[in-house]
């Protein structure tokens, strides 16, 4: 709902048909084909639509995710010089990496089988991962 009512004049349909998608169908259908890479016909299956609506629910919700409005309540980046050092150095303060201005980006590592050292192996949040299965 939170998503959904970000975007949701976005999303309304001006149309005056009476099986208009509703906003939080055209948010549902986005967030479950993004999150499961399933193609638009599974979920239009799953959902009871349409796969050409589908697809436009997901286009238009993609869109109005992206419109800098809405982008940048969430999504902040340094644009001048002195904020691009200050960020670049408390990086390579937390975690000794040289040059990187943001830290948003979740990698996932998989420790090596043949490790010893499992403590490198765990990101910002205390997350360790998994062992790997093959041998090195």
């Amino acid at each position: 709902m939170f998503v959904t009512d970000l975007i949701r004049d976005a999303l309304t349909s001006q149309t005056q048909r009476r099986n208009a998608i509703a906003p939080e169908m055209k948010v549902i259908s986005t967030l479950r084909y993004l999150a499961t890479g399933k193609i638009q016909q599974c979920s239009s299956d799953d959902l009871g639509l349409s796969q050409p609506s589908v697809c436009s629910a997901i286009s238009q919700t993609i869109s109005a995710l992206s419109e800098p409005l809405i982008v940048l309540q969430f999504i902040l980046f340094p644009l001048d010089i002195p904020s691009m050092q200050a960020k670049k150095t408390a990086f390579m303060n937390i975690a000794g990496f040289p040059g990187v201005v943001g830290d948003g980006t979740h990698i996932r590592i998989i420790v090596p089988s043949a490790s010893e050292d499992d403590g490198v192996y765990v990101n910002r949040n205390r997350c360790q991962h998994k062992r790997s299965s093959w041998k090195e």
